[in-house]
C-alpha cells in the first residue's frame, strides 16, 4: 500500500484551549523521556487480565503483554513492570526512528507520539480504511496541526487516536484509572468469566483457565469458585515450587520477582506514576 504525503483531512487547532499541562518548553529528542503522566494515561486504556486471552490477532495477559514470560498466569503488580519495560523500549525506537529529526519536542508531544507508536507499532504513517498517510513527514516539517490532523483522523483505533491527537497538540492528558481499579476490575473479571473463558477458536480455554486460578489465588489468596481439589492442589504446587523469586528463567526478564501488591500499598497509589509505585519494586513476596 502506498503512503500518501498530503492530509487527507487538514484542520486547525488555533482556536483549541491549551491545557494546564500543556508544556511550552522544548526538549532534545536524544533527551526526551516519557512522562509519568503519559503511562497513567496508556495504562488507564489498557485492562489488567492475568490470564491469557485473544485480541483478535494474538494471545495477551497481563496488560497487552504477548511475550512468554508468567505463563502460569501473572499477577498485576508484574503485568505492571512488563507495560513499562516494553513503554521504556517503545521510547527507544521512536527516537531511533525520529533520528533528531525534528531535534526537538514538547513533552506532551514526545508522549502523545510514544503512544501512538505504542499503539500501532509504527511511526511512520497514519492510516484509514484504505490508505496510508505520511506521518513522519509531517513531523519533520514541523507542521503541528497537520500532524494532528493525521493522528486524529487513523481508523485502527480512533478513540485512542483521538485523545493522542488532543494531548499531541493542547497537552491534554484525559482522566486515568488508577491501578487499584484496573487490578480489581481484573479480578472481578475472573470471577464472572472464569467457568467461559474462550480461546481463538471459541472454545473453553484451558490454559486460560489454569492461569486465572493461578493468578485470582496470588492476588486474593482465595480459590476462585468453580476450582476443583485436584486444581487446587495444582495451584499451590506451583506457587510452592516458584518460591520467592523464581519466574521463567529462559526469558531475558527473568530477574524479575513474582509478587503481588498488597491491598495497603494499593491503597496509597492515586495513578498510575511510576515513582508513586517504587515500594512495589522490592524483593519481597
Amino acid at each position: 500500500m502506498p503512503i500518501y504525503n498530503a492530509v487527507p483531512v487538514p484542520l486547525s487547532f488555533t482556536d483549541h484551549n491549551r491545557a494546564s499541562t500543556y508544556s511550552d518548553v522544548p526538549t532534545l529528542i536524544e533527551n526526551c523521556q516519557v512522562s509519568d503522566n503519559c503511562i497513567s494515561f496508556m495504562l488507564g486504556l489498557e485492562r489488567y487480565r492475568g490470564h491469557r486471552h485473544w485480541n483478535g490477532t494474538k494471545y495477551v495477559k497481563g496488560y497487552n503483554y504477548d511475550g512468554i514470560a508468567f505463563d502460569n498466569g501473572i499477577t498485576e503488580t508484574n503485568a505492571y513492570r512488563l507495560f513499562v519495560d516494553e513503554i521504556k523500549q517503545i521510547q527507544i525506537k521512536l527516537k531511533k526512528k525520529l533520528a533528531k529529526n525534528p531535534a526537538t519536542l514538547l513533552q506532551h508531544e514526545f508522549d502523545a507520539l510514544v503512544s501512538f507508536f505504542y499503539s500501532n507499532g509504527s511511526i511512520e504513517y497514519t492510516e484509514t480504511d484504505e490508505n496510508q498517510f505520511n506521518l513522519l513527514k509531517q513531523l519533520r516539517d514541523g507542521n503541528k496541526d497537520n500532524v494532528a490532523s493525521l493522528l486524529i483522523t487513523d481508523s485502527r483505533n480512533p478513540r485512542r487516536s483521538s485523545l493522542e491527537a488532543n494531548l499531541y497538540i493542547v497537552g491534554s492528558y484525559p482522566p486515568v484509572r488508577s491501578r487499584q481499579w484496573l487490578r480489581n476490575e481484573g479480578i472481578q473479571y475472573i470471577r464472572q468469566n472464569y467457568s467461559n473463558l474462550r480461546d481463538e477458536n471459541d472454545n473453553i480455554d484451558a490454559i486460560a483457565q489454569k492461569q486465572a486460578r493461578y493468578s485470582y489465588y496470588k492476588e486474593v489468596k482465595k480459590f476462585v469458585v468453580g476450582t476443583s481439589e485436584l486444581e487446587q492442589r495444582e495451584v499451590m504446587r506451583i506457587i510452592a515450587l516458584e518460591g520467592d523469586t523464581t519466574v521463567d528463567t529462559s526469558f531475558e526478564k527473568g530477574k524479575l520477582n513474582v509478587s503481588t501488591t498488597t491491598d495497603n500499598a494499593y491503597a496509597g497509589i492515586t495513578r498510575t506514576s511510576v515513582t508513586n509505585t517504587r515500594d512495589v519494586y522490592s524483593t519481597s513476596t
